[in-house]
């Protein structure tokens, strides 16, 4: 019973090598499909939207106060230009994270947790 914990141990490794594998095998069979001139998100943190040709492969693991609406960024071609698709979850969810900034500039603590509550 003394190697239970080390059992424990080795696969949640496993399992978790496992996850990151698919995760990264699903975007780069996704990334071969993209064609010149595709339109995406390019950036992974922020709210400073960068819509392009070029999505990120990886992402780091980095947090910033507002990555949760990313989710919503949209983008696509108008008018023949790359940009952001402006929709009403992702100005919801920028305005909320906007608010819980300017209410929490000096706490990031509860500036986190405001911003965890932003959907």
């Amino acid at each position: 019973m003394q190697n239970k914990p080390l059992i424990i141990i080795i696969t949640l490794i496993a399992l978790f090598g496992l996850g990151v594998g698919y995760w990264y095998f699903k975007g780069a069979k996704n990334s071969t499909l993209d064609s010149p001139g595709v339109c995406s998100l390019e950036n992974c943190h922020g709210l400073d939207i960068k819509c392009g040709p070029n999505p990120p492969q990886v992402c780091t693991e980095s947090y910033m106060v507002g990555d949760r609406c990313l989710q919503y960024a949209k983008c696509g071609v108008q008018n023949g230009q790359c940009r952001q698709i402006e929709n009403s979850q992702f100005t919801q969810c920028k305005l909320c994270i906007q608010i819980c900034v300017d209410a929490n500039k000096a706490d990031n603590i509860k500036l986190f947790d405001c911003a965890s509550k932003c959907n």
